[in-house]
């Protein structure tokens, strides 16, 4: 399955490359139609009175017969692409207004901003909220350029009209012709939403609120982010000494020639790690270390709790109190995921134990 995903990913992400590629092929397409054309004295001057607004430098003027609209070509320098009919067919003020949505992408750097989220999204441009956002994007581009040449313009109730005006003037199929990277006037399906948006009554905030408000928006996202991180940090702890504790759940038995002397029971219980010793009687070589064991009686005590557990790698350390009453402390090693041994640790001076070889039974849980 992993295979197949991948294979599919693979043609998905050739797809969506061949896409960009036919994209720009078209733009190129379109850079090598376009001709020089002199503009009338009136149209010309309405281009340099609003390059020098928008502060953009000399704006190369084109022709195309494939150019549907106006559209712009900010790479490597700018060229405003215009049809045919623009040169003698549109109004001043209709013209004034294309142009200055034209010069609003320019100044903002649109072409080059656009060709950069369409590369960066195409790894993850299957899923449908990518979609979204670029759409998002797209309006955002146009009402932010919408708003700049309002401020350049008489009125915006005007350019609103000019717009409806150059889009009812645009021939049949236009929005389907435009499969170029050329950023044009109505490139996004949002005019209805661009004209109310015109239209509204633009709501100002002074310098100070829109300080205060980036503040609290700042602020809003800083304690998101942190609360977020320590949620994600808590779960991934929870996880680990989950993972910890279950290498040592079961029920360890050390055994002599096949019969249990010790038996260490140990089970998770409200996230904790709990358990408790049961022994029969048996006698160990504490002096020579050698691990001598001798059973005297087969009968188990009833199971003894053990106390102070403690979790490092793959080592429990546990402390016990024998039916005798004395101390004891223990070390309790996995060794692989049915084995262990347990140590005898904090002996007297004098006194030694080889590790018990334990056996885990009962279900890991």
């Amino acid at each position: 399955m992993t295979f197949v995903f991948a294979g599919c990913y693979a043609v998905f992400l050739l797809g969506r490359a061949f896409r960009i590629g036919w994209w720009l092929r078209c733009t190129l397409e379109l850079r090598k139609t376009k001709y020089p054309r002199g503009l009338p004295d009136a149209l010309s001057a309405i281009v340099k009175r609003y390059a020098r607004a928008f502060g953009v430098p000399e704006v190369a003027i084109a022709c195309s017969p494939d150019a549907v609209g106006p559209g712009t070509l900010s790479f490597p320098r700018p060229i405003l692409i215009l049809p045919e009919r623009f040169f003698g067919e549109i109004s001043e003020e209709d013209f004034s207004s294309a142009v200055c949505h034209e010069l609003a992408h320019i100044r903002r750097h649109d072409f080059l901003l656009n060709l950069f989220y369409e590369t960066a999204s195409v790894p993850v441009s299957f899923h449908p909220v990518v979609a979204w956002i670029k759409k998002q994007i797209a309006l955002t581009r146009e009402l932010a350029c919408d708003e700049a040449a309002a401020t350049k313009l008489t009125s915006r109730s005007g350019y609103a009209r000019s717009l409806l005006r150059l889009v009812q003037s645009l021939t049949p199929g236009w929005s389907e012709a435009q499969s170029n990277a050329a950023l044009g006037l109505f490139d996004s399906d949002t005019l209805e939403e661009r004209i109310v948006n015109l239209m509204r009554r633009p709501k100002r905030i002074g310098w100070r609120q829109g300080a205060v408000l980036v503040v609290m928006t700042s602020g809003l996202l800083t304690v998101t982010s942190v609360s977020i991180s320590a949620f994600s940090l808590q779960v991934a702890q929870s996880n680990n000494a989950t993972g910890e504790r279950r290498q040592f759940v079961g029920t360890w038995t050390a055994t002599h020639d096949g019969t249990p002397y010790l038996i260490l029971e140990l089970h998770s219980e409200k996230g904790a790690l709990v358990g408790g010793i049961k022994v029969c009687s048996f006698n160990l070589d504490m002096k020579d270390g050698t691990g001598a064991v001798t059973i005297s009686d087969k009968t188990f005590t009833e199971v003894l709790p053990v106390r102070n557990i403690g979790i490092t790698g793959k080592s429990l350390r546990f402390d016990w109190k024998d039916p005798e009453g004395d101390e004891d402390h223990f070390t309790l090693e996995v060794t692989d995921q049915s084995a262990g041994r347990l140590q005898w640790v904090g002996l007297p001076d004098g006194l030694k134990v080889a590790p018990m070889s334990v056996t885990r039974g009962g279900k890991n849980r």
